[in-house]
């Protein structure tokens, strides 16, 4: 199951990457028209903007698997282990509400922009292919907090005060 877990990690650091590179390039391409050729990509702005969607809600689940999101554990840190191991648990729990609760409701705003055929004006794509990506990372995001809560319940992760990680860099 870690291999798993492991290998999808790598794959949306991959795609990640990819439509990065994307962004890069239309970005590029888009201001050599504006201000070359002077004429303006319509499809290329809506396509980059359909992409940075993406990049923005997949760039939240692999920062939930990296821990990379912002917790304010000032008060958290000066509570005793297991206190602090219960209000950490707490917290991830109204994370995992939080991101179930967006993926429900991505669904039900894609599933809106399907049965409408909704479509941009430039390129003509489909709005939902910008929208499926809140349901599709919420779900990966409540899917890596659960592997969150059972770390901090193991003792492995989110425990560990600011003191403590101090002592261990300059015990290092």
């Amino acid at each position: 199951m870690n291999k798993l877990y492991e290998g999808f990690n790598r794959f949306e650091k991959v795609v990640l990457g990819v439509i990065m590179c994307m962004l890069i390039i239309m970005g590029f391409v888009q201001v050599l028209f504006r201000f070359v050729l002077e004429m303006s990509l319509a499809w290329a702005v809506e396509l980059m903007t359909f992409l940075m969607i993406w990049v923005a809600y997949l760039g939240a689940s692999a920062a939930t698997n990296e821990r990379k999101h912002i917790i304010v554990s000032m008060f958290v840190d000066l509570l005793p282990k297991r206190l602090r191991i219960g209000f950490t648990v707490f917290s991830q729990i109204l994370w995992l509400a939080c991101s179930i609760a967006m993926a429900y409701l991505g669904w039900d705003i894609t599933m809106n922009y399907i049965d409408r055929g909704a479509v941009t004006l430039g390129g003509q794509y489909p709005y939902w292919c910008a929208s499926i990506a809140i349901p599709i990372s919420m779900a990966l995001m409540a899917i890596r907090v659960v592997v969150l809560i059972v770390h901090t319940l193991r003792g492995e992760r989110d425990v560990i005060s600011q003191e403590e990680k101090i002592r261990e860099e300059m015990d290092k």
